[in-house]
């Protein structure tokens, strides 16, 4: 238990750790891998949403980096002090990670790019075959894909993961009026988008 003192009054009041809290102390003095599922296990579906807006639904980045950052918060994980929730944490966590790796992986981009293109030009595509059975999701996909990185992640944050302006805030560092204006001019772009191509 956690004591609080209330500064001019001498007067002492016990915080209840959480729940969360606590599993992650227990985790850390016994390191049980079943208390580290336990902690991450609810977390996990926005970690996924997560890291496929940063990678742009690439599978194979997206494993990878989600490996990493499960791995990277087995050692962070303690750092975590109940001064706010731990989804806002681990999400401000998760993010960094994922962003760095992002970078990492761009070292390399112009050579990837070199190969894809060599293939490309290498083989003939069949649109039809290609796109058969994805015309509807890939209308929504292009229209957050042709959102900038930042913007893209913001409008998750906000609309998939439920987050106030100010937990965005307190994540990115970003004013709140800041955010705000990037969240609406993000939403009228995709529904620009959509209603073109629907038309």
């Amino acid at each position: 238990m956690e004591h609080i003192i209330i500064e001019n009054t001498g007067i002492m009041l016990s915080k209840e750790k959480s729940r969360e809290k606590k599993l992650i102390e227990q985790f850390v003095l016994t390191k049980n891998d079943q208390l580290f599922v336990e902690i991450v296990q609810p977390h996990l579906s926005w970690l996924k949403r997560l890291v496929a807006s940063i990678f742009n639904g690439n599978v194979s980045d997206m494993e990878d980096a989600l490996q990493e950052i499960l791995a990277a918060f087995i050692s962070e994980c303690g750092r975590f002090n109940d001064h706010s929730t731990l989804k806002t944490f681990f999400y401000s966590f998760a993010r960094f990670k994922a962003i760095d790796h992002l970078r990492k992986i761009r070292r390399d981009l112009k050579r990837l790019e070199k190969i894809h293109t060599e293939i490309d030009d290498g083989q003939k595509h069949n649109p039809e075959e290609v796109f058969m059975g994805e015309e509807i999701r890939q209308e929504v996909r292009s229209a957050l894909d042709a959102l900038e990185p930042d913007n893209r992640l913001l409008l998750t944050m906000k609309e998939c993961e439920g987050f106030s302006i100010g937990e965005i805030a307190a994540i990115t560092g970003k004013k709140p009026g800041t955010i705000k204006s990037r969240l609406h001019r993000s939403r009228n772009k995709i529904a620009e988008y959509l209603k073109r191509r629907i038309i």
